[in-house]
């Protein structure tokens, strides 16, 4: 097996396969200057120096060049498909009213597919629509208090942003009171790294039944 060319790089005067060089049908050596790794270093740092000339370049080019972009972003998200889910959801947790009025004015402009897909959602997921309902029905009569604490992490939350999370569907009341952060970990836990297991922590039948019992 031949040994690979090498090629000086003009930046970091290091010697390096070619593989490690664009190529540019311009030079007499059909390579840049520049090895792969200090061409992408000197781009990153123009972009946040400019940062909005940059953004205007790339809405520019996306704009001469549609096709070609829509194939490489589908093959990036393809090649990194754990690496997108991670970053869709750091930027919805960090986005969440954002996302969220975004939503309703997509329902406001498309009535009749937003229909649609409530349709369909209630026709994949009858036992999950079901039981929010109840639920819902529930918190809204007063049957059922929700705590003023997220049950997982105990940090006081709001009422509000308090998800109640259904660990069995056939059982419509009996649900973990989870702040969004904690839910959104029990059904991403790869997005800290680690595993959500049982808290073990009271569900809110556990505290009904305790309460009619007269426990504490």
């Amino acid at each position: 097996m031949p040994e690979p060319a090498y090629k000086r790089c003009v930046t970091c005067e290091a010697s390096k396969p070619t593989g490690e060089f664009y190529r540019n049908r311009e030079a007499r050596d059909g390579l840049t200057s520049e090895c792969k790794e200090c061409r992408k270093s000197r781009s990153r740092t123009w972009r946040q120096e400019h940062g909005e000339q940059a953004r205007a370049n790339g809405r520019r080019w996306e704009e001469e060049n549609r096709e070609h972009a829509a194939e490489l972003r589908r093959r990036w998200e393809f090649e990194n498909a754990e690496r997108r889910a991670k970053q869709s959801r750091r930027w919805l947790n960090a986005n969440r009213e954002t996302k969220r009025a975004s939503g309703r004015r997509w329902r406001r402009k498309n009535p009749d597919k937003a229909a649609a897909a409530s349709r369909r959602y209630r026709h994949r997921y009858p036992d999950k629509v079901k039981a929010r309902n109840a639920l819902n029905h529930a918190v809204r009569d007063g049957y059922i208090q929700k705590p003023d604490c997220c049950e997982r992490c105990r940090a006081r939350t709001a009422t509000d942003q308090l998800h109640g999370h259904h660990h069995d569907y056939s059982l419509p009341l009996d649900v973990e009171w989870l702040c969004v952060t904690c839910h959104n970990l029990f059904h991403n836990p790869a997005q800290e790294g680690g595993e959500i297991v049982d808290s073990g922590v009271r569900t809110s039948r556990d505290s009904r039944s305790q309460r009619d019992s007269g426990g504490q």
